[in-house]
């Protein structure tokens, strides 16, 4: 019984370890992303800078991080019509991902 809640106690602190590691790290390179994609907006948006790959989405902009709605909120009809089959394609391949990993 006291192998048993060692065990238990050790899976936790384990556990703990990981989500700290790996939430720090998310947290790090989401700001990163988020300071880097002002600064530098034509490597995050070659489409806006691009004449010939100019749409409709590339044309929106957002403060630092008022893209995480606007980016849920895009229809699957709007991405096809501007982005393609593959993004969509990515997009769902992504989506079940996190479903799986949840």
């Amino acid at each position: 019984a006291v192998a048993a809640t060692e065990e238990t106690a050790s899976s936790a602190e384990a556990l703990r370890a990981v989500g700290v590691t790996y939430g720090t790290t998310f947290i790090v390179l989401f700001v990163v992303y988020n300071l880097l994609r002002n600064r530098f907006p034509t490597l995050y948006n070659v489409r806006n800078s691009v004449p010939d790959l100019n749409c409709d989405l590339a044309e929106r902009s957002y403060a630092p991080f008022a893209w995480i709605p606007g980016v849920i909120k895009v229809s699957d009809e709007e991405l096809m019509e501007q982005c393609g089959f593959d993004a969509i394609s990515y997009i769902r391949l992504l989506q079940l991902g996190a479903k799986l990993a949840l």
